[in-house]
């Protein structure tokens, strides 16, 4: 759905980053609080974040921002 409908390839981008299992975690995470945050944002560009590193070392991303949010497990 993501990939067709918002041209967004999660699998395509973990691997150009390069994340382990935890960074990706936190890009979910990071995602997840954006679009919560803001209900009109429907494409991100993830290469335009400031700082991509810091987002996906940061740890305050670790916490899922979904009560058992099952792309998490």
């Amino acid at each position: 759905h993501c990939k067709e409908k918002h041209g967004f390839d999660f699998q395509k981008l973990r691997a150009e980053l390069k994340l382990d299992f935890y960074q990706s975690i936190r890009l979910i995470n990071y995602i997840r609080n954006q679009v919560l945050n803001n209900s009109e944002l429907e494409n991100t560009t993830f290469y335009a974040i400031p700082d991509v590193q810091v987002v996906i070392n940061d740890d305050a991303y670790l916490k899922p921002v979904y009560e058992d949010d099952p792309l998490l497990y």
